[in-house]
């Protein structure tokens, strides 16, 4: 798009400055020469020297009682400071040039160096960087350098303080079993990858061992309607042996519900290798994400609570282990029957209850409206090398802030609007590194911040698909933005509203629209994620061909993400869909109406949607009338050598607009948060409890969800009405006015 920044003069009176001169001998004046005749002459003549005159004849008039020496002192000082303060918004208006985004799309295939992505994405899977250890330190300091190195100039790797822990270095076995308890027939020896990040440290003796299938709700639903009821019989004391969920949180609420003393994990095959280990976090973030002992606040702070008052944790033992162990206590499982096996292990990991976390964040300055941002982020941490997973991300990651930088550069372009470019830390261990950054910036980010856009899940296990395929979870208010591949006919995307945990939940929790770029196989983290074969190694032939199917794929996903990017910071107008936000929100609250249409009353939510309806199509009116405006000063001036075609008003009303859109979705959170979990604000979008049936969405209107599990109906008409009324709050800013 062609925009130019106002200026701060009517471009329909001539300035003398830009009459053109008649073929001739006449010698232009130099730039030294105009600047002297047309600014400090006149300057001096109509400014300086009649203000003199009058400090003079006050100066003489005096009766001393004033000291006008200082006076007049003071006075010069204000009129230079409005002096600087006028230059600088003449050039930040009037001098801008915008770039052209289609001519960046052609370009930016020239500027992705393959071999340099492969060098930044070998470096970073070199060395197992987990939170918090000294690869950790090596790899933030790596990426900390290529932003500097790239001529990014606000750069900073923040510290923060959080509760994490590591595998032991002591011996520990896994013994089973038999006639309960008296005769051991099996003992596998424990190593370090026998580790669920955040497990719990306790000792399990002689318990009951309880195959519960993938532990969702419900498979231990079936087991405990079985007359053959081996929970019930064994309350006291068993152990769940359990297939990895897609929620393993979700797997250990349920077996702490149930009364278990521990849970084991089966990991599945990997390339028909039976001995991997799949090291899932235990972590709990249907409560709160961030440090466990400091939730809702800065862990930096000297207040903490105890580890047995987090809810972010299970607090029963958690092991995994290989496909090939798992299978081993099936066979003994079902070879027993009723007489079953029990089983004794330990998990003593190696607790570190304020360890360091590192954030890395950049930032390139808006020049319009500098005060509203977007985030670019990625997660940096794994257990192991993590190649696929999460050292793709960060390699994107670092590919952008260079990518950038070469605009910044190429054109002297400046985004209108803000862009942070964040790495996190301590993903694996609850979110520690978003979430305390949110928890630090919580004020400032609230004003500032109108999307954050994650890239954490970019994966090389897209190159399984024909065409480059991406599967996007955002605000519905940017559905529109994402959904568009009319430029990009080589991509294959699917989009839905945020459902699943990420770096990106504090920001989610507190009303900041969120979207999740993701590769389809690593949004369901599948393997090798979170095992000690995420390694380089096996996937280094990737890159060698930058005509490569595999080469052209990146590119493209590269190019499409950018242009996404560009959009959200360097358009007019920000592009939020108010016709899709109530499109989405509709078809979610017609899914709970279907099924819960006589027990609540939905009259309320309907005219909420109804004036959000009006006020979506009022937005496209003058959005109609906004381009109008711009075609019609490009078609007046284009033969004028100023640039500016969007009036004074035209700009305010503009700005004005962006600034109401960047709060909707931040004013539908409750100040006190989701009954029993105040950490989650947002009363539209996030996570209920549990999860819900299949047919029935689990991240909208949780709190009202979280009602309807319990069976209280009059809190679910309470927080159905509740949404209702911060939807009709959320709209009052663009009622006003009307005439605009």
């Amino acid at each position: 798009m062609n925009y130019n920044r106002i200026s701060m003069v009517d471009n329909d009176a001539m300035d003398p400055m830009f009459i053109e001169e008649p073929d001739s001998m006449i010698t232009r004046p130099t730039m030294k020469e105009q600047l002297h005749n047309k600014v400090i002459l006149p300057m001096k003549y109509n400014v300086v020297d009649p203000f003199n005159d009058i400090i003079s004849l006050m100066d003489r008039k005096s009766n001393n009682v004033f000291n006008f020496q200082l006076w007049r002192r003071f006075i010069y000082f204000l009129l230079v400071v409005f002096v600087l303060i006028f230059i600088s918004q003449y050039d930040r208006i009037r001098h801008y040039k915008p770039i052209d985004h289609d001519l960046i799309r052609e370009e930016v295939r020239d500027w992705i160096d393959l071999n340099k992505f492969e060098k930044n994405w070998e470096y970073l899977s070199n060395l197992p960087h987990c939170s918090g250890t000294k690869g950790d330190e090596t790899v933030s300091q790596y990426v900390m350098d290529s932003f500097l190195k790239s001529g990014m100039k606000n750069v900073k790797l923040e510290e923060y303080k959080g509760y994490l822990n590591y595998p032991s270095n002591e011996t520990h076995s896994l013994i089973v079993f038999k006639n309960n308890g008296t005769d051991e027939i099996l003992k596998f020896e424990l190593g370090e990858n026998n580790f669920n990040p955040l497990s719990w440290n306790g000792k399990v003796e002689n318990s009951f061992l309880i195959y519960g299938g993938d532990g969702t709700k419900e498979s231990l639903q079936r087991i405990l309607e079985n007359n053959n009821n081996d929970i019930l019989d064994h309350r006291d004391n068993f152990v769940l042996l359990l297939h990895y969920d897609g929620l393993v949180s979700e797997q250990l609420i349920l077996a702490q519900m149930l009364g278990a003393r521990g849970v084991l994990f089966i990991s599945d095959k990997f390339d028909q290798r039976e001995d991997v280990i799949l090291m899932k976090s235990v972590a709990i973030p249907q409560f709160y994400t961030g440090d466990l002992l400091s939730p809702g606040w800065e862990g930096n702070s000297v207040r903490t609570i105890s580890l047995n008052e987090s809810d972010a944790i299970p607090h029963i033992p958690t092991l995994p282990l290989s496909y090939n162990q798992g299978q081993q206590l099936l066979s003994l499982v079902k070879s027993e029957g009723k007489n079953g096996i029990r089983v004794s292990f330990e998990v003593k990991t190696i607790v570190e209850r304020r360890h360091p976390v590192y954030n890395v964040i950049g930032k390139i300055e808006g020049r319009e409206q500098p005060e509203k941002a977007i985030i670019l982020s990625s997660s940096r941490n794994s257990i192991h090398h993590g190649a696929v997973y999460p050292n793709f991300g960060t390699t994107m990651l670092l590919q952008f802030v260079e990518l950038f930088q070469i605009i910044k550069k190429k054109y002297n372009w400046k985004p209108l609007r803000s862009i942070y470019f964040v790495s996190f830390g301590g993903n694996e261990y609850n979110h520690i590194g978003s979430t305390e950054f949110y928890e630090k910036y919580s004020l400032p980010l609230q004003q500032e911040l109108y999307s954050i856009v994650d890239i954490t899940e970019l994966g090389i296990n897209v190159m399984h698909y024909a065409n480059s395929s991406l599967k996007i979870e955002t605000h519905p208010l940017l559905k529109n933005l994402f959904e568009d591949t009319t430029m990009d006919p080589n991509m294959n995307v699917s989009v839905s509203h945020v459902q699943h945990y990420g770096d990106w939940i504090p920001f989610l929790a507190n009303g900041i629209p969120v979207s999740v770029i993701s590769d389809p196989d690593l949004n369901l983290h599948k393997y090798p994620i979170h095992t000690k074969e995420s390694t380089f190694a096996n996937i280094e032939e990737t890159l060698k061909d930058n005509n490569s199917t595999e080469a052209i794929q990146i590119f493209e996903i590269t190019i499409y993400i950018l242009d996404k990017i560009l959009r959200l910071v360097d358009v007019p107008n920000i592009p939020y869909g108010l016709t899709d936000y109530v499109e989405v929100v509709d078809e979610l609250l017609h899914s709970l109406e279907k099924d819960h249409s006589k027990k609540l009353n939905f009259d309320k939510m309907i005219r909420a949607l109804l004036r959000w309806k009006k006020i979506g199509t009022e937005r496209q009116k003058w959005l109609n009338k906004w381009q109008s405006h711009i075609s019609s000063s490009k078609s007046k001036k284009k033969n004028h050598k100023h640039n500016d075609i969007e009036s004074v008003s035209a700009r305010r009303e503009r700005c004005d607009w962006n600034n109401r859109l960047t709060d909707i979705a931040k004013k539908t959170c409750s100040e006190y948060g989701l009954t029993g979990r105040p950490f989650y604000k947002a009363l539209l979008f996030g996570p209920t409890f549990l999860r819900q049936r299949s047919d029935q969405d689990s991240w909208s209107f949780p709190a009202v969800k979280d009602s309807i599990m319990n069976l209280a109906w009059t809190s679910a008409q309470k927080e159905l009405d509740d949404v209702a009324r911060l939807l009709q709050l959320s709209a009052k800013p663009f009622l006003r006015n009307n005439a605009n």
